[in-house]
């Protein structure tokens, strides 16, 4: 059965580090939109030309972001089925999420985008590695909050 505490954590750390990366290209000079629409290159092969500063196309913009949530969703189940059990604590959550997106970062910069969709290498490198520290951060947070009323319940029945 599909866990959604964990489906959403990942969704929520995925639209995290999409706003955390856009906003850094935005500033950067390349573009607000660029990196969405560079995901999309994945699909939309004739995107893999653009010279980095993107264009806003609404095609593009979409798929780019249902692309990076339904990869935030899949790794999000990825890490808490391999690492979130061992690491209980929200000082362990956290940076565990982290540890994981710098090891996710060093396999899609260096394996995959290359492979597949080799338009997103033209984002900066240094802060797409800061949006997957966001990503890992805000999914080992969500991953390790507990609601208060849940905490109030448990020391109830104490």
């Amino acid at each position: 059965m599909l866990n959604m505490r964990i489906f959403f954590a990942g969704v929520i750390a995925g639209v995290v580090m999409g706003v955390v990366e856009m906003l850094f290209e935005a500033f950067g000079g390349v573009g607000l939109w660029t990196p969405l629409v560079l995901i999309a290159a994945t699909l939309l092969r004739d995107l893999q030309g653009l010279t980095p500063q993107a264009p806003f196309l609404p095609v593009a913009v979409v798929l780019g972001m249902m692309g990076r949530v339904l990869n935030s969703a899949l790794l999000g189940f990825v890490f808490a089925g391999l690492s979130a059990p061992r690491l209980q604590t929200w000082p362990g959550l956290i940076g565990g999420g982290i540890l994981f997106a710098l090891i996710v970062f060093v396999a899609m910069w260096l394996v995959v985008l290359p492979l597949i969709d080799p338009a997103m290498l033209k984002v900066n490198a240094g802060w797409f590695a800061l949006s997957h520290v966001a990503w890992g951060a805000t999914l080992g947070i969500l991953l390790a909050w507990r609601p208060a009323r849940a905490l109030i319940m448990r020391s109830e029945h104490v």
